[in-house]
Order: structure tokens, then sequence, then C-alpha cells
């Protein structure tokens, strides 16, 4: 006997209603049945040049096309599977089987194994040979898959179709922009190309899978905008991400996770003294006058604040005692609900949606217009050092030199 083969195709003639029938062709030993999979389109709509790879039998101008295509490479999918487990069918048989539900085509067949849990011990394995970080990403992506399926994924429902859709949700839920999606499909990309050695895939998805290319949104405030932010009225939970926000404007365009790792202790004759993230250098930032009123604001009602308590209340007293992976987690979530409120600030103020890191964009941005073009000046208020990161070399400044930079830029 030979081996059965699998291919979707359309129909020789429309019905009736002037539609055509998209169709399951199975072939073997010569003999061809077509199965009839519940999907009528347009002529228009079929794509003769489809392929597998690409999963693309349904064009776009169908607005079902990616559930249909999804139908399609699933149908393929089990067909295969179905046939490798019964050598011995004929193709009428396969027909008939296919034409049953699921669970009653081969009740004793064995379960499909789920590639999440396989993701899972793919990341483990990967701590014993990857630095954090890395692993820390591919621990994210696995989440997201995992969130995004709801918790189980067969071999069969991971497609092409599904990994577009994966993407689409990745924008829509965490706003996660092209660099950052386009990471998480090489990591699942990585991932299945392990199954596949395993097994588990006899392709690869994401293969035909073309990465994000579209341009960043705009990511800085013009200065009306933010004033409509300094000024608008918001209940207290949004106010409070709103003073993260600001905080980060006039430290000279902090990262979220410095003003966040702020300390009452960090704060004296009237200087607010940090180490940025990207630098092991100490950094002192004269406040300004907001400033003074946006951290008096943050003071406890009667006594002294705590010199070991976080200005900002979103970390745990634990966070400093936690191991790097843990420190990292609750760091990401902490920003992570600084940014929800500021979907409401936006909303609030009238503007297009932003996030803790336009903070920085923006202090960049006026700066570099109130301070005439002085790229050096901008670059050491920002704590950058080459100039990959500011345009021209930077030649460090001194602190009082700095000072008057951002007495220019926040007067």
């Amino acid at each position: 006997m030979g081996t059965a083969t699998f291919k979707i195709v359309i129909a020789a003639k429309s019905d009736s209603d002037g539609f055509w029938d998209v169709r399951l062709r199975i072939t073997k030993d010569r003999v061809k049945r077509f199965m009839n999979i519940g999907i009528p389109i347009d002529r228009r709509h079929w794509n003769e040049k489809a392929t597998e790879r690409l999963a693309n039998w349904v064009r776009p101008g169908n607005h079902e096309a990616a559930q249909h295509n999804e139908k399609c490479q699933g149908l393929l999918a089990r067909g295969r599977a179905l046939a490798k487990a019964k050598p011995l069918l004929t193709v009428d048989e396969l027909k008939a089987r296919m034409l049953l539900p699921v669970e009653a085509a081969d009740p004793d067949a064995p379960k499909e194994p789920d590639l999440l849990d396989f993701f899972k011990e793919q990341v483990a394995q990967d701590e014993r040979h990857y630095n954090p970080t890395t692993v820390d990403n591919r621990r994210t992506m696995v989440e997201n898959l995992s969130q995004f399926t709801k918790g189980t994924l067969s071999p069969t429902a991971l497609t092409l179709v599904m990994v577009k859709d994966f993407d689409a949700w990745l924008k829509k839920t965490f706003d996660n922009g092209p660099g950052t999606r386009n990471k998480k499909i090489k990591v699942l990309k990585l991932y299945c190309l392990r199954a596949i050695r395993t097994g588990m895939l006899s392709a690869n998805p994401v293969e035909g899978f073309e990465l994000a290319t579209e341009r960043p949104k705009r990511v800085w405030l013009t200065e009306e905008e933010f004033a409509a932010v300094e000024a608008v009225q918001l209940p207290e939970k949004a106010d409070l991400a709103r003073k993260v926000f600001l905080a980060q404007y006039y430290l000279h365009g902090s990262r979220v996770g410095v003003v966040l790792r702020l300390k009452w202790k960090d704060r004296h004759n009237g200087r607010i003294t940090f180490i940025p993230d990207k630098d092991g250098d100490a950094k002192s930032v004269k406040e300004t006058a907001k400033l003074t009123v946006l951290l008096d604001s943050l003071l406890p009602a009667s006594g002294k604040p705590n010199p070991n308590s976080y200005i900002f209340p979103y970390l745990t007293a634990a966070y400093e005692k936690r191991e790097g992976r843990l420190q990292k987690k609750e760091m990401k979530d902490a920003t992570s609900r600084v940014n929800r409120r500021l979907l409401a600030v936006a909303e609030k103020a009238g503007l297009k949606p932003f996030s803790t890191h336009v903070a920085r964009r923006t202090l960049a941005t006026l700066a570099d217009r109130k301070l005439k073009g002085d790229i050096g000046a901008v670059g050491s208020m920002l704590g950058h050092k080459s100039r990959r990161t500011t345009e021209i070399y930077l030649a460090s400044m001194r602190p009082e030199d700095i000072d008057v930079s951002a007495d220019s830029v926040y007067e």
C-alpha cells in the first residue's frame, strides 16, 4: 500500500448559489477522493499560487480568510497524523474517518503532546546554559503564548495563521513594538526547531512568518501635550502614575526603573542622587521647583518619611533582597502597572496612548530644541556617553554645567 497524501483544492465548478467549495483531496494508491470542508468562497478569493508553508489558500479579501486558512492547515495536519497512525486504511476509510468528529475518528489514538510543556522544559534547560536576561526573555515568550492559547497548545494547532494571530495579540494586549514582537517570534521559531528534532513537529510554522517592519509610533510629547498631562485632573492611582512620569522627565529623562527605586534618603540638600540603570556612576540632579512640589506631595501627612522607604510605593520592601530574576519580574510588573495607569492619563488629557519611556524621549526632544541643538548638553543630561546614542561624540560635562543646561530646559 502506498502513502496517503492530502491537499487543499477548490471545486471544479460553483454550487447553485455561485460559491466555490474548498475541498480536501485525499490520494492513496492512485485513487482520489474529495471532501467538502465547509468553506464556500467567491472564486476571486481563491489563491491559485497558495502554498502550505504560507497557509494562504483563501485570500485576505475574504473577511474570514484567517479562520478558513487555519482550518485548512489543521485538516492537513490531522489527515497526515491519521494516515501515519493507521497506514492500512484505504482512501475511502480515510475519508470516512476525516468526516467524523476528532474524538470519534480514532478514539484509541494517544493524545497529542502539549507544546507548551515542551517549551517550558526548554526554558528550564536554557537556565543552565544562557545568561539570566536571555532566559527571562524566552520565559516571557512562553508565558505570553500560554496566556494566548489558554494553557494548551497541540502540534496541529500551531499553524502559521496562529503565529500571525499571536503576533497581533502581543501588539494589542501588551502594546509590544516591532522589535519586542520580533524577539518573541524568534524565540518561538527556535523552540519549534527543537520540537522538530524531537519529532513533535514535522515542519516549522514560523518559517513563513514575516517579521514586523512597521515604523514605530511617535514617542515624544509636544510642550502643549506635556502641559496637558501636568494639568489634567485625575483619580488617585492615575495621579500617582503621572507623578512617576513627571519625575522621570524632571530627573533628566531618567528611566522608570531609576525613579521607582528612589528612596527618601536619596533626597538631600535640594538634590536627588541615584545610579542610572545603564551606568555605574552616581548622578546628582538639582531639584527644580516643580520637582520639589511633586516630591513634597508624596510625603506622609505627619512626621518624617522612613529614609529607606521608596518614594513611589510600587516596589515591595523585599525588592532589594530578591535574586536577579525575581527582582526583574517585580520591576516589570510595577512598570506595567504604571503604564496601564498612563493609558488613563492619556485618555483624560485627550492624547494618544503613551508609556513611561516617552518621558525620556520627550526630555531629549524638548531639551534639544531649548538648548538649540547642543547635543553634548542634552546627552549629558540623559547620561549618554557615546555618539551612538546622541549622534555625535559627547564630552563629559561638570555637574554645575549640567545644572545650567537643566535650568534652561525646565524654566
